[in-house]
């Protein structure tokens, strides 16, 4: 399992994306903001579960929308 806590979910995040740990702050809108793309936002809601040790249940009918930050994917 990943890092759970606030501070080491943007860097895992990150890291599984292939975006810098500098551009992905928890404010950053995944969308607008970082070079990500559909396949991107698939391969995240894929590791969510793991990421947050949140049930994967949780993300099944998770929408990707303009304005989606990395803080929103760890509340969600």
């Amino acid at each position: 399992m990943r890092n759970r806590s606030k501070e080491g979910f943007t860097p895992s995040l990150a890291d599984e994306l292939g975006v810098g740990c500098e551009d992905m702050k928890p404010e950053a809108r995944l969308i607008e903001d970082l070079p990500l793309g559909s396949l991107h936002m698939l391969v995240a809601l894929d590791y969510l579960p793991e990421m947050t040790g949140q049930d994967e249940s949780r993300f099944d009918l998770f929408e990707i929308t303009e304005g989606l930050t990395a803080r929103d994917l760890y509340t969600a």
